[in-house]
């Protein structure tokens, strides 16, 4: 499940409760609230084309289109209360994110110049 959609199984079904409690409606039936969850989180996660993941699913494109545009807002909402904008970030927090994250400053200039240097740091280190 973390794989294909981004969450372990537990975080998948927290989720999932929290969408039930939030009472979403308006979701494909043939998918129903469970597939359309997986199949949204599968489109963010892997950008993959509806079609694709229709055939995955056993729906068609257009079943999989509902289902992204219903979702989308329904886990924005189930998760307001849980995730922080940028205002309410503490102050000093190293909010980047990312395997190989480089200074912020860094990104201004040249993306050449940047992973150029990133690759001579990490080679004098070697």
């Amino acid at each position: 499940m973390k794989y294909i959609t981004g969450l372990p199984t537990p975080k998948f079904a927290d989720l999932l409760i929290r969408l039930r409690e939030k009472g979403v409606g308006g979701y494909p039936p043939s998918l129903g609230l469970r597939g359309s969850l997986k199949a949204v989180l599968i489109y963010m996660r892997h950008n993959i084309v509806q079609a694709v993941i229709g055939k995955q699913l056993g729906v068609s494109q257009p079943t999989i289109s509902r289902a992204i545009k219903v979702m989308t807002g329904a886990i924005v909402q189930a998760l307001k209360d849980v995730l922080l904008t940028a205002q309410e970030v503490p102050e000093g927090c190293d909010c980047r994110a990312g395997r190989h994250t480089l200074p912020l400053l860094k990104l201004a200039r040249s993306p050449r110049i940047v992973v150029g240097q990133a690759w001579d740091d990490r080679h004098e280190r070697l």
